[in-house]
């Protein structure tokens, strides 16, 4: 999976996949190492193979990539693919959008940066909306 091509072939493969030839596969790419998880999800192609993986809502699994790219939040929302699946992370994952979060604002100039970045800002939008119908906030007072 080192190019483009193998990313797309990868995720038709992913795609078409069922029951154990799927778990083995989304296995695979959950145990990759956090430079070549990096790698797929800042890729064109690639990022769509780990949108995919977070998609089918395996917690354990998407817990064990977003462990390996905590960190790195900041970095991938402001890449163009990175941002996507940033974004994904953050409606499949409660942990991680509070990873995400804690990442963003624990600088308060990267959350700035982010939300007037041209790819941040989807994930600052994404967050709020996201936090919102996670925590929504209270209206009565007590």
């Amino acid at each position: 999976m080192e190019d483009q091509h193998g990313h797309h072939l990868f995720q038709r493969h992913l795609e078409g996949s069922t029951g154990n030839e799927l778990e083995l596969i989304v296995n695979q790419v959950a145990s990759l190492n956090q430079d070549k998880l990096l790698s797929l999800a800042i890729d064109t192609q690639g990022n769509y193979v780990v949108q995919h993986v977070l998609k089918l809502q395996n917690q354990e699994l998407t817990d064990k990539i977003c462990n390996k790219l905590r960190g790195h939040y900041t970095d991938l929302s402001s890449k163009k693919d990175g941002s996507h699946v940033v974004k994904k992370w953050m409606t499949s994952s409660i942990k991680g959008m509070k990873y995400a979060v804690e990442e963003f604002l624990e600088n308060g100039r990267s959350l700035g940066q982010l939300a007037r970045d041209q790819y941040g800002n989807y994930v600052i939008q994404r967050a709020l909306k996201t936090t919102k119908v996670i925590f929504p906030f209270s209206n009565s007072t007590h």
